[in-house]
């Protein structure tokens, strides 16, 4: 009741937008426990709007809350903090950790993440055929970005790479669970 009271005055549903009250309700229901208040406090805190001054460092403690309890969001966003340094330390593993973990539950800007993460060896070992079946899984959930990267990297495959990758994808289908749109 409390996160849904803070998305009222922030949306201005049912009342006039009012950004100083819908802080205090979202701040209420994340201390209170509440995952999607955390992810939103801490995704407020990481971008600086929503009348809240950006806070890089408390961000990633409300993100990292939310993203242990398995919100695909603040996963996604802590992962992207890692892998450029904003609010904690650059960790390219720990990037790698929590854009997966964002991926495999359908995000398709944290699938890209992670595609580009296999592409350059980021965090991880190089491996082209993990690249192109994220940037492929990516794509189909019409993520622009991925597109260009799957024609470059298609280009220079061998065909045993790319019926590996296409295995991959395979696999990746069946473990991915598309996203809903995000209800407020």
């Amino acid at each position: 009741a409390q996160f849904r009271l803070a998305t009222m005055y922030e949306l201005g549903q049912g009342t006039e937008k009012k950004p100083e009250e819908s802080l205090k309700w979202l701040q209420t229901a994340a201390i209170a426990g509440s995952t999607r208040a955390q992810a939103r406090l801490g995704l407020l805190l990481q971008s600086g709007s929503g009348g809240v001054s950006r806070d890089a460092m408390q961000a990633a403690g409300w993100l990292r809350i939310a993203a242990e309890k398995g919100d695909a969001s603040a996963q996604s966003t802590l992962g992207a903090m890692h892998r450029n340094g904003d609010g904690v330390a650059k960790d390219e593993a720990q990037a790698l950790r929590w854009l997966l973990a964002a991926a495999k539950q359908g995000l398709a800007d944290a699938q890209f993440q992670a595609a580009e993460m296999y592409k350059s060896g980021d965090g991880t070992r190089s491996n082209r055929i993990e690249a192109f079946a994220w940037f492929l899984l990516a794509s189909e959930q019409g993520h622009v970005q991925s597109r260009s990267f799957v024609s470059e990297i298609r280009s220079d495959m061998t065909g045993e790479e790319l019926r590996s990758a296409m295995e991959r994808l395979r696999a990746l289908r069946a473990e991915v669970k598309p996203k809903p749109p995000v209800k407020l």
